[in-house]
């Protein structure tokens, strides 16, 4: 079974049946992503498009889609498609107005007008 390389400040998040090990840093920044489920164990999925570390992610499984954005000297943010393993800039100009790290995001949907 793959084990992932040891890593620090990375991103985790959980969709379905799986949970996420997102990028991170191990003696420097890293984009490795590797999904754990039971079934399968660890595996690779494609990379973060950067390297990043002290981001945010989150899952949207309504929209098959993990959001992730920020990190420490980084101003991105990505959505990973899940069902075709593959990552996509949401920024028309590819980056965000500041930088940010140790942030937190959430999904809010409007049940109303």
């Amino acid at each position: 079974m793959y084990a992932p390389f040891s890593r620090a400040y990375f991103e985790f998040v959980t969709y379905g049946g799986a949970a996420y090990a997102i990028a991170g840093h191990n003696g420097g920044e890293h984009n490795k992503v590797d999904r754990w489920t039971e079934k399968e164990g660890w595996v690779t999925m494609a990379n973060y498009p950067q390297v990043m570390h002290r981001g945010c992610c989150v899952a949207d499984e309504g929209n098959d889609r993990i959001y992730c954005m920020g990190g420490y000297y980084h101003r991105n943010a990505y959505q990973y498609i899940v069902s075709t393993n593959t990552w996509q800039s949401m920024s028309w100009d590819s980056s965000m107005y500041y930088s940010s790290y140790d942030i937190g995001c959430a999904i809010i949907t409007n049940k109303g007008n």
